[in-house]
């Protein structure tokens, strides 16, 4: 009986192992593809059709085509850049068709903690990521840019723990430092299924915007799980506010951005 007990022992820390060895559980993105455009308007200038594609194989970041399409019938003219993704166990390397090429170093969960961006000029910088954990969710928490092994970018999220209705963001590039409030959609409001991509105002923020496919890709944590309402600048009376549609089955299909200037997004989930 002891020998039996002793083999159904083994064979247990055996399937342990084997699950542990088996890879980093990443969070996954239940779409092929998320399309995101609008149609820009300048006051000076001819009006851009802007599009963003982002494709999932497995749910897992493949790609990301971004286009912006102006001119008349007679001369059509469109700019186009294309991201390309390829993930293993312990890294991502993003690189886009300029020669751009980034390399993400994932933990266990399949997050970025490091990554360094060759750009096609030959410059370099480093990143360095934290996260923040929400049950079984991790969300972004900090993010460093680093030229020549000096801090010169930053951006730390923080959100109220009493509501998390409220979400702090501070923006430090160089010397230049400003303080964000966004005012969240609660969840009985919009529901978490509603919100699978990042909220707008935040991916829009230097130096994140230069991780775009990687945070739509979810290797920098999920998103979070409400919609923007409000976002204001600490010190200034401005307020950019926001409204939402969302489609029969609840998938979010635009975002309006009212003030200061008028903008809307679309989306689209396939």
């Amino acid at each position: 009986m002891k020998k039996l007990l002793s083999i159904a022992a083994c064979m247990l820390l055996w399937s342990a192992c084997s699950n542990d060895e088996a890879g980093p559980v990443r969070p996954t993105t239940p779409y092929q593809r998320i399309t995101l455009s609008e149609v820009i308007t300048p006051t000076d200038a001819q009006t851009v059709n802007w599009s963003q594609e982002f494709r999932f194989v497995n749910g897992q970041i493949a790609s990301c085509t971004t286009t912006q399409r102006f001119g008349s019938e007679e001369e059509l003219f469109t700019i186009s850049l294309q991201e390309t993704a390829s993930i293993t166990d312990a890294q991502a390397v993003i690189t886009d068709d300029e020669g751009t090429t980034t390399t993400y170093l994932l933990d266990h969960y399949g997050m970025a903690t490091e990554a360094i961006r060759h750009e096609a000029g030959g410059d370099s910088r480093t990143y360095r990521f934290s996260y923040t954990t929400h049950g079984h969710y991790r969300r972004l928490a900090t993010l460093e840019e680093y030229l020549a092994d000096t801090l010169f970018a930053q951006l730390t999220f923080t959100e109220e723990a009493s509501t998390n209705e409220r979400l702090h963001l501070i923006q430090q590039i160089g010397s230049y430092h400003q303080t964000f409030l966004l005012t969240l959609q609660p969840p009985q409001q919009a529901a978490e299924e509603a919100s699978p991509v990042p909220p707008l105002y935040v991916s829009e923020l230097y130096p994140l915007t230069l991780h775009t496919t990687a945070l739509y890709g979810k290797l920098l944590g999920e998103a979070w799980p409400w919609v923007t309402a409000a976002a204001s600048t600490e010190g200034t009376s401005g307020l950019r506010t926001y409204s939402y549609t969302f489609t029969a089955t609840g998938q979010l299909a635009t975002c309006t951005q009212s003030t200061p200037e008028h903008r809307t997004i679309h989306y689209q989930f396939e």
